[in-house]
């Protein structure tokens, strides 16, 4: 068996799906499938395969002489485009899944043409409700509900295969594929034995305590203003907690909200911005942080996504604070793996930190428990087996 994954991204480094899709690869390794990623974006230009990890990786020049002139990429696209699917017609042959992550309705249909040509299957990723977000001041609801109607309609139809993060996006495949695509639910993954805790948790964790953030800084997907509420009523009762976050980044009207806060409790010396953290020093603050709190909102994103960071954080063994919202509820017990709250309730946000910090028994114990249902639920490792049936069985 063999699979090409075509990301339309960095590989390795990258985002989060990059590490998603790491696990992914990974997984199928252990159990015998010959793995290679075809990035489509690259720091630097990887022509010949290398191996990462026990896979294989490469990438393709798609570029353009006019690449570099201002307003002129938008237009260039379809080049680059082109490029791809003459690549994907020359390798598909040799290869008996192609795997899409990241690209447009348009391009899984072209990619679908070529998969049928050589006889090879066409599968995809539901990791989000798709066009949920307005990323950029060119889009729109009106247009995001444009692109979902022909992602659905015409794209899924198409399609030999869904692997989904939660049951709602496995529905919301059903509504769409065809009858004889094939779907498989695998969670948020994570390797759980590479996050480890190691001895003397409780002095790590407590010592020095801080509430740790990682990631971008937004209300409608993490209700982070709400975590700077609690934190800020609590700075004076506990004068050596202190919020750390890995960076500053969000829109401009967040910042202005967020320094409001700072402001309204005088907190400027307990809160700490980074302006970048590496893998590893995210790592060491995940070891060492006494709780993180990772509220989120039950909107529609929320509902149907699945929160990597929740699975990396309970995989630290991390005394979390969280909402059972989306997929999420299906592995979360309150006071058994996490304390559970209403994203909009700061005072019960504020009451499950206190009760973090004045119990520090209790909580390296939810800590642990936490752990257990990571290495259960979410270790990569367990879904190699499920993973090479789905794609045998395409």
């Amino acid at each position: 068996m063999k699979l090409l994954v075509l990301f339309d991204n960095h590989y390795p480094e990258g985002l989060a799906m990059a590490n998603r899709l790491q696990l992914y690869a990974r997984a199928l390794q252990s159990v015998g499938v010959e793995v290679t990623v075809l990035a489509g974006k690259y720091k630097k230009l990887q022509a010949d395969k290398k191996v990462f990890m026990g896979h294989w990786y490469y990438s393709i020049d798609l570029s353009t002489p006019l690449d570099k002139i201002p307003f002129i990429t938008r237009f260039t696209k379809g080049f680059a485009q082109k490029k791809l699917l003459m690549h994907l017609e020359a390798v598909s042959k040799d290869y008996d899944v192609i795997w899409s992550i990241g690209y447009t309705w348009k391009a899984l249909l072209q990619f679908s043409a070529i998969c049928k040509k050589n006889n090879s299957k066409l599968i995809i990723e539901l990791n989000e409700f798709p066009h949920s977000v307005i990323a950029s001041r060119m889009q729109t609801e009106k247009g995001n509900e444009r692109l979902r109607k022909k992602l659905f309609e015409q794209a899924y139809p198409v399609l030999d295969g869904f692997v989904v993060i939660s049951d709602k996006l496995g529905n919301l495949a059903a509504n769409y594929k065809s009858d004889s695509a094939k779907t498989i639910k695998v969670p948020i993954l994570v390797d759980t034995h590479a996050y480890a805790e190691k001895e003397n948790i409780r002095e790590k964790r407590f010592k020095a305590p801080f509430l740790f953030h990682a990631g971008t800084l937004t209300e409608e997907k993490d209700g982070i203003l709400q975590v700077f509420e609690a934190f800020g009523r609590l700075s004076s009762k506990y004068p050596n907690f202190r919020f750390v976050l890995s960076n500053k980044v969000t829109l401009p009207h967040m910042i202005q909200q967020i320094d409001a806060v700072i402001d309204k409790y005088k907190i400027q010396d307990k809160v700490v911005f980074y302006s970048h953290l590496s893998r590893e020093a995210i790592h060491e603050h995940l070891s060492t942080c006494a709780c993180v709190v990772i509220n989120k909102p039950d909107n529609l994103r929320n509902s149907y996504n699945f929160s990597t960071k929740l699975g990396e954080c309970m995989s630290y063994g991390i005394p979390i604070v969280t909402t059972p919202v989306g997929e999420a509820a299906n592995y979360l017990m309150d006071e058994q793996n996490a304390l559970l709250v209403n994203s909009t309730d700061v005072d019960a946000i504020c009451e499950k930190l206190s009760f973090i910090l004045d119990h520090p028994d209790a909580a390296i114990q939810l800590g642990n428990n936490a752990m257990q249902t990571a290495r259960q639920a979410f270790d990569h490792l367990n879904y190699a087996a499920a993973l090479k049936s789905f794609l045998e069985q395409l």
